[in-house]
């Protein structure tokens, strides 16, 4: 009985199952067929917006068309041509441009690092060779230096063969003296290591060819004789220093150069400053040469140095055939340079006493700038002749 039940039980179960089953696949079955229907509705609608759209576009592209037909009608098909091969020549250029300054570029580069590789090859080999020249100077300077000495020596065994007072004059120089050079005779000069003679020698050799070159270092070594105030012991000659000195200052009074001029100039303000015991001896042949350099470089504003130093030339000591022509050079000097003051300076200091012909001399030059100077000079000049002869008249008891 239990199983009965049991059994009509699950045969109601399965049934309702079965029912639930069938119901369910027709539900199932009725969904699609409802998909399927919307979607075919959709699918009609769009193709009906899709002709819409396709019919709006190809409006659109028609009337594109259209205005592009028109321009085309209305466009110049030459005109487009030319500005088309234009844009293209242009673009050619340009581009053309680029090329060639790339390339350019390019070799410039390459030129710069050959140059670079040359230049650093070139150099070492000049630096090289620079080494070995350097060498050769040096090798060079040094028989140079033998050279020279050997002509300085040879000069001095020269100049041994005469005494100073042939060399003053040049017409007296021999062959051999006039084969020396001048900067041989300037390295005897400057010669420490040989006796003063010698460079007392190639002074004069040189100042007799008038050698511009041996006026300042001449007059400064005149200076150290000067300071000594004793070169009569120190500079030993065979005859009297003051000859020598005055010989040197004569012929540097011919080399007419205005360093010539500037050096006297300082010589004489040197003598005047330092008043050396001999400088009456010296300043008078000084002021010689120095009036000398300024009528050869017509320096008429330089009377007032020579002028100035008129008080101390002293010829107390008696007068001398050299003395007397160049007392009678001073006078033409300051005549040719314009200037009665130095002749009258010439008169007044006494220095024509002794000298009447020099003397009438200033008196005859002096006419032309002051004739009543001479007059008074010379109504003087008669009362002191009739005060001596008078004198001299006069009776002794």
């Amino acid at each position: 009985m239990k199983f009965n039940i049991i059994y009509l039980l699950l045969i109601a179960l399965l049934g309702v199952t079965v029912s639930a089953l069938i119901a369910q696949q027709n539900q199932n079955v009725s969904k699609p067929d409802r998909e399927v229907e919307k979607l075919k509705n959709r699918v009609t609608e769009l193709e009906g917006k899709l002709q819409t759209v396709e019919n709006v576009e190809k409006m659109e592209l028609a009337a594109k068309l259209a205005e592009a037909q028109a321009k085309l009608n209305n466009t110049d098909i030459d005109k487009l041509k030319g500005e088309l091969r234009e844009s293209n020549n242009d673009w050619l250029r340009a581009w053309s441009s680029w090329f060639i300054s790339i390339v350019t570029f390019i070799v410039l580069i390459s030129g710069a690092a050959l140059l670079l590789v040359l230049k650093t090859l070139i150099e070492k080999g000049i630096e090289k060779r620079l080494d070995g020249f350097k060498d050769a100077v040096e090798q060079v300077k040094e028989l140079q230096g033998q050279m020279r000495y050997l002509l300085k020596e040879n000069a001095v065994a020269v100049l041994g063969h005469f005494s100073a007072d042939i060399l003053v004059e040049l017409d007296q120089h021999t062959k051999q003296v006039k084969a020396l050079s001048n900067e041989v005779l300037m390295d005897v000069f400057n010669d420490k290591t040989h006796d003063l003679d010698y460079k007392w020698l190639a002074a004069e050799a040189l100042v007799a060819r008038e050698y511009t070159d041996i006026v300042a270092p001449l007059l400064n070594f005149l200076k150290d004789i000067v300071k000594s105030n004793d070169f009569d012991r120190i500079y030993i000659f065979s005859y009297d220093p003051r000859y020598h000195i005055r010989s040197l200052l004569f012929l540097i009074g011919k080399i007419h150069t205005q360093e010539t001029h500037k050096c006297l100039i300082s010589f004489i303000n040197f003598l005047q400053k330092e008043n050396p015991k001999n400088k009456d001896s010296w300043i008078a042949w000084t002021a010689h040469s120095f009036a000398s350099v300024s009528v050869g470089l017509n320096k008429r504003d330089s009377t007032v140095i020579p002028i100035e130093s008129i008080p101390d030339w002293d010829f107390s000591t008696g007068v001398t055939t050299h003395e007397h022509e160049a007392l009678t050079d001073m006078i033409n000097y300051f005549n040719l340079l314009k200037d009665p003051k130095g002749i009258k300076s010439i008169l007044t200091n006494g220095l024509t006493d002794g000298m009447p012909e020099v003397e009438k001399h200033c008196l005859q030059l002096l006419r032309e700038y002051d004739a009543e100077f001479v007059r008074d000079w010379e109504k003087k000049g008669d009362t002191n002749t009739e005060s001596e002869e008078t004198d001299e008249s006069e009776p002794t008891e």
